[in-house]
Order: structure tokens, then C-alpha cells, then sequence
């Protein structure tokens, strides 16, 4: 009795999928509230718009480092979370395929398992797509939120 190894790989699959594209979006919502909160702040900073004294203006940055370093903890635990799932997802598709892989009309359609392969082999700048193709999207994101902290201990020094 109880389930057996494919069920229960095919309903773990299933789960996980929903699981890291809901992450995804997660982390996508996360980029644009941070970047909305960051050029709000500096927005409203450099207009001029609040006449604020002197001595309180410098909370603007300090706010937004504060906020780019949550920014940084919150990009950094979706992405460990999506990592983990992916990697799960990955053992999973490689165990389905090994045992449909004599199967001409196998029907599992796996979402992470067929990447799309170019072929640019002639194409001049495939050194640099071939090393930029190799990065993960949202480490890259992680840019943003150093970038705004650049921005606001450069005010806090120099302005």
C-alpha cells in the first residue's frame, strides 16, 4: 500500500514548479518595491521639495541605505530559496528522463530540463554572450540595491 516512487516524484515536481515560479514572481515584486521606495527617497531628496532643516535632511540617506541593505537580505533568502528548488526540480528531471529516455513519445514536459541552445558558434560576440548567458538573472539583481547604496553614502560624503 501507499504511494509509490513515480507518484510521488511527479507530485513533488508538480509542487516544486508551482513553488519556484511563485518565488520568481516573488522576487520580481521585491525588485519593484525596492527600486519604487530607493527613487522615491532620492527623488524627493534632491527636488528640494520638503524644506526640512539642514540636520534632518541627512535621515534621507541614511533611510535609504537602511532600506537598500533590506533590499539585499530579502533578494539573497528568495534566491537561496529558488536555488534550492531548482536544484530539487533538476534531480527530479533527471531521473524522469533517464527512465523516458528510451521512450520516443515520452510525455512528461518538464519546465526547467529543455533549455534553449543557440547556435551562434559564427556569430561575432558569442565570447561575451557565451560568459553573460552563464549568470544568473537575479544575481545580477543584486547590482541594484549596491548601486543605490553607492548613491546614498556618495550624498551623505559629498553633499
Amino acid at each position: 500500500m501507499g504511494i509509490n516512487k513515480k507518484e510521488w516524484l511527479l507530485t513533488e515536481y508538480k509542487l516544486l514548479s508551482q513553488h519556484y515560479f511563485h518565488e520568481d514572481s516573488q522576487f520580481k515584486k521585491t525588485i519593484v518595491l525596492f527600486i519604487t521606495i530607493n527613487t522615491t527617497l532620492l527623488g524627493v531628496y534632491s527636488s528640494g521639495i520638503l524644506k526640512i532643516e539642514t540636520k534632518l535632511i541627512i535621515f534621507f540617506p541614511i533611510i535609504g541605505i537602511i532600506m537598500s541593505f533590506a533590499w539585499i537580505v530579502s533578494m539573497v533568502r528568495i534566491r537561496e530559496i529558488r536555488n534550492s528548488v531548482y536544484y530539487r526540480i533538476k534531480e527530479i528531471e533527471k531521473y524522469i528522463h533517464s527512465k523516458f529516455e528510451s521512450d520516443k513519445f515520452a510525455i512528461f514536459d518538464t519546465k526547467l530540463y529543455n533549455h534553449v541552445n543557440i547556435n551562434i558558434y559564427n556569430w561575432p560576440l558569442y565570447l561575451p554572450y557565451n560568459f553573460f548567458k552563464r549568470i544568473p538573472a537575479s544575481l545580477t539583481y543584486l547590482i541594484l540595491p549596491f548601486t543605490f547604496i553607492l548613491i546614498w553614502i556618495w550624498i551623505l560624503v559629498f553633499d
